[in-house]
């Protein structure tokens, strides 16, 4: 499959979806001055009016890229190099939607979320000749300084390259890892959180005081359960859930504690409350 060549390092990038994860890479987008486009599911989509091209009553964190939503990718004035697929669901729920843009711009790379699954598992969904990358999402919503990405396990040369361009265009060091799930450090950060849940469960300690045990312990920059209040819990159940499906090991099993707070809705500082307590946002803005 031919990649798009590049003159020069100013990319354009199609960001699909709708979660405030979106909001955070649209944000890094901007701030690097590269062209992006936010495909709304569907949703979403009928908040937008596209015969006046102006943006209905939007989510609050989506309203600073209003003017960067669309559903129509037909609409687009510049070809994608990139396009950002950051679902959590398993790979088959998702094609419908990711096919719509791949199927539109099939020489785009697909960067998709390696939380949950590899690159060469979405590549095998699609069923088209398409190259997909994965990486990691959290280094947008923490603000970190490093990007971990693996290609998919057919993919040609040039794919590596331009993706490591790519994210070095938005500030990132990046390393390349093999194709797993979790990649590195969301797979050590997940199961890490995980045993922090189960101290909390087993009584072992208060969330205050294993968060300043890990600081002061390990000189960690913050506590594990202050790092998935501000990730998500659904992020984190989600990956746990993913490596243990891949795996098989009792040691990627969530902690009921974390499935709890899931299905209560307690997911962390979007939602006003998590292992700690929270400014609330307005109830229609929390996802």
């Amino acid at each position: 499959m031919a990649v798009y060549p590049l003159k020069s390092s100013k990319f354009t990038t199609i960001i699909l979806g709708k979660g405030r994860l979106v909001a955070n890479i649209a944000e890094r987008l901007l701030s690097s001055n590269s062209n992006f486009y936010i495909f709304l599911e569907p949703d979403l989509s009928d908040l937008l009016n596209l015969e006046f091209k102006m943006p209905l009553e939007l989510p609050s964190y989506l309203e600073p890229y209003s003017k960067y939503c669309t559903n129509e990718l037909s609409s687009m004035k510049k070809l994608p190099h990139f396009i950002i697929d950051v679902g959590t669901e398993i790979p088959s729920d998702r094609m419908p939607f990711i096919t719509e843009a791949t199927v539109e711009y099939r020489s785009a790379i697909v960067l998709t979320s390696g939380l949950t699954c590899t690159a060469t598992e979405l590549y095998g969904e699609l069923g088209m000749d398409t190259e997909v990358v994965s990486f990691n999402p959290l280094a947008f919503l923490m603000n970190t300084p490093m990007m971990e990405f693996a290609p998919m396990l057919a993919a040609n040369d040039e794919t590596a390259k331009l993706t490591r361009q790519y994210f070095s265009s938005l500030g990132f060091e990046c390393e390349q890892v093999e194709d797993r799930i979790g990649l590195v450090s969301p797979r050590i950060l997940a199961t890490l959180i995980n045993e922090a849940a189960f101290a909390v469960l087993e009584k072992v300690g208060t969330p205050e005081d294993i968060d300043t045990a890990m600081k002061l312990g390990v000189n960690y920059p913050k506590g594990l359960l202050e790092w998935v209040d501000e990730i998500g819990v659904d992020q984190i159940v989600s990956t746990l859930e993913a490596l243990q499906n891949e795996y098989g090991m009792e040691r990627y099993r969530p902690c009921v504690l974390l499935k709890q707070m899931l299905r209560t809705g307690w997911v962390g500082k979007y939602s006003g409350k998590g292992f700690y307590q929270h400014e609330v946002p307005e109830a229609a803005d929390l996802y």
